[in-house]
């Protein structure tokens, strides 16, 4: 998603942006970043999430533009991968659709724009970066396409996380099959909780569940538990990263505001527990074909 100055000379002919702002006497790494949102992220509405980042990050904007890029173009673009086997879906894949370009600049705005950006791999992001937040999959293979259950717990209600929480899982691309907003009754949750409950927090914990409603949720997508717990955090909220759910909400390890599976297994059980087989629902997302390949 990012290439250097050389790739928006290319994009913006005779388009020059602004003079730079840098004073190369006090700010010698300066420097301009070619960065271009692709048709996925266009499709999914991602353009002003991605803009409004590199805003409040304190880069500035000197050249935006919104098109259709020729095959050629792209070819010219890529040209450094074009002897690569998936060279030619890559341009079929990056014209398939219109794509945001823009050159962003700032101090060290090269090395930040990757930071910013995350791993090529979205497995390998970290949240807080815009592809660990907002994309899933850089292969081909579904074979870990799982659901994994998700509850917002009282003290999550409670402070209006609801919808931030959701949104999180909806961006990251995650299929939502399933949800109800209900108060677990003491025996319900002492199933759930079956593992604890020769802890001896496990009253506690049972009590608290228990002190109001809670949003029960499942979701679907590729590797879903394992990337879900990632996107909470760590249990004890003071070793949750920024980023994170848990990281950003939440202090106390008693007050961990959400809970998620921590294996495949367990998903399978809790998502019988909390839903009847009706309740589970099926449906392709119109989105679905711009997160996986």
């Amino acid at each position: 998603m990012v290439e250097l100055l050389s790739t928006s000379e290319i994009v913006f002919q005779g388009e020059g942006p602004p003079i730079s702002r840098c004073d190369t006497g006090t700010m010698a790494n300066c420097e301009r970043t070619f960065i271009a949102i692709k048709p996925d992220g266009v499709q999914r509405g991602l353009v002003g999430e991605i803009i409004k980042r590199f805003e409040q990050k304190g880069f500035r904007l000197v050249g935006l533009k919104f098109m259709q890029a020729s095959e050629d173009l792209l070819k010219e673009h890529y040209i450094d991968l074009k002897d690569r086997p998936f060279f030619a879906g890559l341009v079929k894949y990056m014209h398939s659709g219109p794509v945001v370009a823009m050159v962003w600049e700032g101090l060290n705005v090269v090395k930040t724009g990757r930071v910013m950006l995350g791993e090529t791999n979205p497995a390998d992001s970290k949240p807080g970066t815009i592809r660990g937040d907002f994309c899933i999959q850089v292969g081909r293979t579904m074979a870990n396409l799982e659901r994994t259950f998700i509850a917002i717990k009282p003290d999550g209600v409670q402070r209006g996380l609801v919808g931030e929480i959701i949104k999180r899982f909806e961006q990251k691309g995650f299929r939502l099959v399933a949800m109800k907003f209900l108060r677990a009754s003491e025996e319900h949750l002492k199933q759930h909780y079956v593992d604890l409950k020769d802890r001896p927090f496990f009253p506690g914990l049972v009590k608290y569940m228990n002190s109001g409603p809670v949003v029960a949720m499942v979701w679907e997508g590729l590797n879903v538990v394992k990337t879900g717990r990632v996107m909470l955090g760590e249990t004890n909220p003071a070793d949750s990263k920024p980023g994170t759910i848990r990281g950003d909400f939440c202090i106390q390890v008693g007050r961990n505001i959400i809970h998620g599976s921590d294996s495949v297994k367990s998903a399978e059980k809790e998502i019988s527990l909390w839903f009847k087989p009706e309740e589970l629902v099926d449906y392709k997302s119109c989105a679905h074909d711009w997160i996986y390949e």
